[in-house]
């Protein structure tokens, strides 16, 4: 991604979460999402492994990041281009939440440039 177009998408999704412009937010997880988690939980997380990690780009306030760590095993990491976005995520998760700094992270990262530490068991994104 060229810098001027980093720029641009940065200033979009910056001024939509200052200005409450956050029609995607359904105040919960993405219900397609649960009903997945839900009904096969056992090919998504198959008794053979013990751990997974999810990835979530554009994670939002991070509603579907709970989701996921709410399974046994499951630690997530989500990512946003906003520091807005990512203020808000890390509201929701771990004050709101309580849930642990471990098990689910956010980061202010660009998805097409981010470089994790090791490969995700789980990429979900439903934009």
């Amino acid at each position: 991604m060229t810098d001027i177009k980093a720029h641009v998408n940065l200033e979009r999704w910056e001024s939509a979460w200052q200005e409450g412009r956050t029609g995607w937010d359904l105040g919960n997880a993405t219900p397609a999402l649960l009903s997945v988690l839900q009904s096969h939980e056992s090919v998504l997380f198959p008794a053979s492994k013990s751990q997974w990690s999810v990835l979530i780009p554009g994670c939002g306030r991070g509603y579907d990041l709970a989701a996921f760590v709410a399974k046994k095993g499951v630690s997530a990491v989500g990512l946003d281009i906003s520091p807005t976005g990512v203020a808000e995520a890390d509201k929701e998760l771990h004050q709101v939440r309580g849930l642990s700094r471990e098990t689910v992270q956010v980061h202010l990262a660009d998805f097409f440039e981010f470089s994790p530490s090791a490969p995700f068991d789980i990429i979900f994104d439903h934009t």
